[in-house]
């Protein structure tokens, strides 16, 4: 109905002569004027409102309004917000041996996954290690009826190796290993 409105306006227009015919617009499309007015302003008005709203969006993760004289082009840039952070957690996740790749789907979530899981499968470890080595068991405990642990010395087995000698003993182990 809008575009209605509008060319018969445009026509009545071009039906006057600016200099001696006044212009008539007839009162039902006065009205229909008016009330395309109103619509058109409070659109705008939302507009505003929205751009108002995505503007706030934007501050808030980081970008500012382009104020660099030799570009001035009118964008937003970032600056200390999402780009940044992400790269941080980036260059974190390749300092834990888990760089973003197309194994992971260059996805810091799927990284964050296999890191986790790597976590989860050294926690497991760590707590066989402390059950064997005897750190939470009394000395009365079944560990030590059912489990021994001895390092063959030439020409002899240790004695029973319980907690900081058998971390001496495996640190000394390694040690020979790598040299």
């Amino acid at each position: 109905m809008s575009d209605d409105i509008i060319k018969r306006l445009r026509d009545a227009i071009a039906g006057c002569r600016y200099d001696s015919t006044p212009l008539w617009i007839s009162p039902s499309i006065g009205i229909a004027l008016l009330d395309e007015i109103e619509r058109l302003r409070a659109e705008v008005g939302a507009l505003r409102d929205e751009k108002h709203d995505l503007r706030d969006v934007l501050i808030r993760g980081g970008f500012v309004p382009c104020d660099i004289p030799a570009c001035n082009c009118g964008s937003w840039h970032a600056r200390f917000g999402y780009p940044e952070r992400m790269r941080e957690i980036a260059d974190a996740l390749a300092d834990a041996g888990h760089e973003l790749s197309n194994e992971n789907g260059n996805k810091p979530l799927n990284a964050l996954r296999e890191l986790v899981a790597e976590v989860d499968a050294l926690r497991a470890d760590a707590e066989r290690y402390r059950w064997l080595r005897g750190d939470l068991c009394p000395d009365n405990s079944v560990r030590w009826a059912q489990w021994e642990v001895r390092c063959w010395r030439a020409p002899f087995w240790t004695v029973d190796l319980r907690r900081e000698e058998l971390d001496g003993a495996i640190a000394a182990s390694m040690a020979k290993d790598q040299k």
